[in-house]
């Protein structure tokens, strides 16, 4: 269940993305009626829902880095989720929940977009690197959770329900 969407427009005001986001997300709060996230930026807008299984209470999204510089918000599951953290804390990465997707910003920190190499589950995830300006998005490699995407000259737009 749950969801991600998100709209990047050069041309438009960021408070009109940032409500057709929200219509976006509300148009799947029956998919993840536990919680909702988002994350504002100049011309970018990402936001989720969220069906609450793995900490319930802690696992608020988006997820991001100490400094801030990359920014995640997924749907799924990360099935080896508790061996990548502890190999993360090994190299001194701390965290501040029990959640699966919490991993996601720290192991792209570590191992750059190859990242995605390390994960088994079922996912969509869009991802900001604030450093380098760029947005991934990036689904399992089964399409078991996958990402509708809209691009033409004026706006980008993905949508996972």
């Amino acid at each position: 269940m749950c969801g991600i969407a998100g709209i990047l427009d050069k041309s438009s005001n960021t408070e009109v993305i940032s409500s057709l986001v929200i219509d976006m997300c509300n148009a799947i709060k029956h998919r993840g009626p536990d919680g909702d996230g988002r994350y504002v930026a100049d011309h970018l807008v990402m936001g989720m829902r969220r069906l609450s299984i793995i900490d319930i209470d802690g696992a608020k999204q988006p997820f991001k880095t100490e400094d801030g510089n990359v920014i995640a918000l997924y749907n799924g599951e990360i099935y080896n989720y508790i061996e990548l953290k502890e190999d993360l804390k090994k190299l001194g990465y701390q965290f501040k929940t029990d959640g699966d997707g919490e991993v996601i910003p720290y192991l792209y920190e570590q191992y750059g977009i190859d990242f995605i190499s390390h994960l088994r589950g079922m996912f969509a995830i869009s991802l900001l690197d604030k450093v380098s300006n760029k947005l991934y998005l990036i689904r399992d490699r089964m399409g078991e959770k996958p990402i509708y995407y809209y691009h033409s000259d004026k706006i980008n737009a993905f949508y996972y329900a």
